[in-house]
């Protein structure tokens, strides 16, 4: 089912994760540069033919914006809108942009065959402005898929009244949902699902050999993640999953940062894989930073959280952990 180009968006996924996890070094540490960018990947193919990747930022041309290539790991560029080859047609759409700089793109790639023996179709999107992703995939017979979306942006806060030693609890959430739709030929469908969310020197992910597998019984005949909760959890004050399942997973976290001012990056990332089946995830994918009296930030996007859907209310989220946050906020109004 996987490409070349599949197994490096894997490691990107890995490493991605990685650098938020530790990029800020303390809670209250300060980001050497002020960095933001959206990444989008789209890629149909079929077989052991090769397919046309729609790209924004993504992998060997991060940082240039649009590409569109061969599926071979190679980045040699495909036809674009339009190629044909091994008796296949490749439609590839998306952002046209070679700036690297916008803080929204989508891609999308169409595969179908001249005997109709396969087909696929993959998109993808990210909007630093709303805090959304959204991926799809389908194919049918030898056809594959692989969508990826990733959001990324620098976030500065400012505690009013805060001094150098006051703790301030901030939480932030992540989400999604979706559903698997098997195809005519369950026995030989497959499917794979990874994510990985960090703010600061916090982190929480299921990739790697803990992403969800869906795969023809015997294997893993059924959608789910390897574990109950994530192992890859850490750096969090307090944290609770209102749900944890490949088509239904809602995370809150409580993050501690000290003093008046703090520089904390912020990224998710998400990849679906599949073959003979649908992997929908069009309206999911969603990620936002709770509102604290005396709280405020800016972004290095200018835009991460004025779209209206970025919001986190703050008593839900602390009544949902129960963690003794709520003991620390109060403490730090008392210094206030």
């Amino acid at each position: 089912m996987r490409s070349p180009i599949a197994a490096h968006s894997r490691n990107l996924v890995v490493a991605t994760a990685a650098a938020l996890a530790v990029s800020s070094g303390a809670a209250n540490a300060t980001v050497a540069a002020s960095n933001y960018y959206v990444s989008t990947f789209a890629d149909a193919t079929g077989g052991y033919n090769r397919g046309c990747a729609a790209t924004y930022n993504y992998g060997n041309t991060f940082g240039q914006g649009a590409a569109f290539i061969i599926d071979s790991g190679s980045n040699a560029p495909c036809a674009h809108p339009v190629a044909h080859f091994n008796g296949q047609t490749l439609v590839t759409t998306g952002t046209e942009d070679h700036s690297g700089k916008l803080k929204a793109a989508n891609d999308s790639s169409v595969l179908t065959t001249d005997n109709g023996s396969y087909s696929a179709t993959a998109t993808a999107s990210a909007d630093l402005k709303t805090g959304k992703v959204h991926l799809y995939g389908t194919s049918v017979g030898f056809g594959s898929f692989t969508s990826i979306a990733h959001l990324n942006d620098t976030l500065h806060f400012t505690v009013r009244g805060a001094s150098a030693s006051t703790v301030t609890l901030i939480p932030v959430r992540f989400s999604f949902d979706g559903k698997l739709i098997d195809g005519s030929d369950p026995a030989h469908s497959s499917a794979t699902l990874m994510w990985g969310f960090g703010f600061g020197n916090a982190s929480a992910a299921e990739f790697g050999y803990y992403g969800a597998a869906y795969y023809a019984p015997p294997r893993d005949p059924a959608f789910i993640f390897p574990e109950t909760t994530p192992s890859q959890v850490a750096g969090w004050q307090s944290y609770n999953f209102a749900s944890y399942s490949p088509t239904d997973t809602r995370f809150t976290g409580i993050y501690a940062i000290t003093g008046a001012s703090a520089t904390i990056p912020i990224g998710f990332n998400f990849e679906i894989q599949g073959n003979g089946l649908t992997l929908d995830y069009t309206h999911t994918g969603t990620i936002g930073v709770g509102n604290v009296q005396g709280v405020t930030y800016t972004s290095d996007s200018g835009v991460f959280g004025t779209g209206g859907s970025t919001s986190v209310p703050e008593p839900a989220a602390l009544a949902l952990l129960g963690l003794g946050a709520a003991t620390l906020v109060a403490a730090r109004r008392r210094r206030v």
